[in-house]
């Protein structure tokens, strides 16, 4: 949880992805690197501070850690949870963080915060609208929303 009280996640390597990364180890394929076995959750002060020093958290310590959480959550690997660290994976090659601050949901099931987004795209133009469920895709409520604030504030 951050000082703000904003909930936030990384995706993190146990082994690294490329070489001469912390932790990396040759003999993982492609699917092993990116595989749910290799993939833990951590904050991104932790995240630093676990890449930083790696020989003080070895692969070892992580898989333990990411075992203890997991019990802890009382919620085992489901076989969709491959299906979506597959696409929290393709998102973050495709998105750049500036600055933490804005609330921004890029393509659910996960959710990003930040004041700028850049998306690289194949396609011709980029089309930005609320995700599905949210006030801002319902246009009498998020209509109701506006009078509301213009009333009160």
């Amino acid at each position: 949880m951050e000082s703000a009280g904003t909930i936030t996640g990384e995706i993190c390597h146990i082994h690294a992805q490329k070489a001469g990364g912390p932790r990396f180890d040759s003999t993982q394929t492609d699917e092993d690197r990116h595989g749910f076995d290799n993939l833990i959750l951590l904050c991104r002060h932790h995240h630093r501070i676990v890449d930083s020093q790696p020989e003080a958290f070895s692969a070892e310590a992580l898989e333990e850690l990411k075992k203890i959480r997991e019990k802890e959550m009382g919620r085992p690997e489901q076989a969709t949870d491959a299906f979506f660290a597959k696409i929290l994976l393709g998102d973050l090659r495709r998105v750049i963080v500036n600055k933490d601050s804005g609330n921004v949901i890029v393509d659910s099931p996960g959710a990003i915060q930040a004041h700028t987004v850049n998306l690289r795209t194949t396609r011709k133009a980029l089309h930005i609208q609320p995700a599905a469920g949210t006030i801002g895709a319902d246009q009498e409520a998020s209509r109701y929303v506006q009078y509301l604030i213009s009333r009160y504030n």
